[in-house]
């Protein structure tokens, strides 16, 4: 995503009309003060919490947007706990290139193959070839239109701690149709092939326990996942199991792909194989994500608790929240949780917000927002647990009538905290407030997995007081700094 941390940051002169001292930064969050308040009792303060990562491992601000590269790369991003390279034609071998350290060392590579139908019987009949095509940059994403001819292309988002890459399908008449030796051949399936190779520092291994024997005669695996682990076993990147979106509401679970590898020459081809029969009847356009992570990404920090089955999702396409007919969904309702608060005890609480980008709007929901009440909750990894927790703070929430970045007031529920706890974290919730089942109403937010879309929490307060503060000659200069330019 683009630089968050100083998107919040600004946050602060939109509200004071002055930068704010930095006090803190954490992994997912940032504490800033007023330079008028130092050495105050009560100083304002604005504290910013992310679902995802805004600061590095080492402590710098991340941004992730493209910014041009030297040959034989285009283009690179380096201020993450990663770095990415890409090559501008889709047909430069190799498009991409990922490291997971400062010195490149622990490199993997991708290039996309081509497109085609595939089935049991091993027929195969092309459905996109690799086209010389340059993408379109958008800050954090590159989107290589018509890379595998009309209407199917390839989008890549640098994320803060993982990597997005999706085939997009705008029609199922995009796509040649499969013939009917394919169709019968057994399990078709439309097929699209990545080649990786990857650095001397790596080793491969497939289902966690099979390592990737050598880059010559090399057995073909189906796979749930693909590790490329350093030499003390430590995972550098994962490559999982590929997840298939319609656009369709009814498809929020998505459509599980298959994962196979094999040798391709030195190196090793990795095929994402998503059923014909569920693209012929799905809504377009259709993502297939063949999904690498840097890391593996904590996307079971948000997700929707839905009772019809008692499950708890948090790998969907959308968080949503209201009631679902179709299937066994029923009532939809929201999980969020934000780790990293701290100094918030005794405070007063001047603006409290949950910013969402809201991507279907209702304003038929009909949902109370609540927070944990505890002082540090843990995140709910089931459907009973999610259940379980005790709530506090509710706030009747009733939708939003249009789209985009909306600001929740959640005030009543982060007060709720500050009077009775000294909170760590944030646990947020909604439950049934007489929402309607006489049919699907239901509202779809942003999730971790949509970078520049990710959920967050902006606090503005007064701290308690009675405590004092060890402010670093660092803190007290940019203070100084602060007054001496107004």
């Amino acid at each position: 995503m683009p630089n968050l941390a100083a998107r919040l940051r600004n946050k602060a002169v939109t509200r004071w009309g002055v930068e704010g001292v930095v006090l803190e930064r954490k992994r997912k969050g940032i504490i800033m003060e007023h330079p008028d308040d130092a050495g105050k009792s009560r100083p304002r303060r604005i504290q910013d919490l992310s679902l995802a990562p805004i600061h590095t491992r080492g402590g710098d601000e991340i941004d992730t947007d493209w910014v041009a590269s030297t040959s034989p790369w285009d283009w690179e991003i380096t201020a993450a706990d990663y770095k990415t390279k890409a090559k501008d034609a889709f047909n430069g071998a190799p498009l991409l290139q990922f490291s997971s350290d400062a010195q490149e060392t622990e490199w993997v590579t991708l290039q996309p193959r081509q497109l085609d139908w595939h089935n049991d019987r091993g027929d195969v009949l092309p459905a996109g070839i690799v086209q010389n095509v340059s993408p379109q940059r958008n800050g954090e994403r590159l989107l290589w239109t018509d890379a595998w001819g009309s209407g199917r292309h390839f989008e890549y988002v640098n994320a803060p701690s993982w990597l997005v890459k999706n085939v997009i399908i705008d029609s199922y008449g995009s796509l040649p149709a499969p013939t009917n030796q394919i169709l019968t051949g057994g399990n078709p399936v439309l097929r699209s092939q990545f080649q990786f190779d990857w650095s001397s520092a790596l080793t491969v291994w497939v289902n966690g326990d099979t390592q990737w024997t050598g880059r010559g005669n090399a057995p073909t695996l189906d796979a749930n996942k693909i590790e490329f682990r350093r030499a003390d076993n430590s995972v550098a990147f994962t490559f999982s199991l590929p997840m298939a979106w319609s656009s369709s509401e009814d498809d929020a679970i998505g459509q599980a792909g298959i994962l196979r590898v094999s040798k391709s020459g030195n190196n090793i081809l990795v095929e994402v194989r998503v059923s014909q029969a569920w693209l012929a009847s799905a809504s377009y356009p259709v993502k297939i994500d063949p999904n690498i992570d840097i890391t593996v990404a904590a996307s079971g920090d948000d997700g929707d608790a839905r009772s019809g089955n008692s499950s708890l999702e948090t790998s969907g396409s959308g968080l949503f929240l209201g009631y679902h007919t179709v299937g066994s969904i029923a009532y939809r309702d929201l999980l969020l949780f934000f780790d990293g608060v701290t100094g918030l005890s005794g405070a007063t609480i001047n603006v409290a917000t949950l910013d969402v980008t809201v991507v279907t709007p209702n304003s038929n929901i009909a949902k109370t927002l609540s927070v944990e009440d505890a002082a540090s909750p843990t995140v709910a990894t089931t459907y009973a647990g999610w259940a379980g927790k005790s709530r506090a703070g509710g706030i009747a929430y009733t939708g939003q009538t249009s789209g985009g970045a909306k600001n929740i007031d959640i005030s009543t529920p982060i007060q709720y905290l500050a009077d009775n706890y000294d909170p760590t974290a944030f646990s947020f919730f909604t439950d049934d407030n007489g929402q309607s089942t006489a049919s699907t109403q239901q509202e779809q937010w942003s999730t971790y997995d949509n970078a520049s879309d990710i959920p967050a929490i902006h606090v503005e307060y007064t701290a308690g007081g009675g405590s004092s503060e060890s402010i670093s000659f660092e803190k007290r200069s940019q203070r100084i700094q602060h007054m001496l330019a107004r």
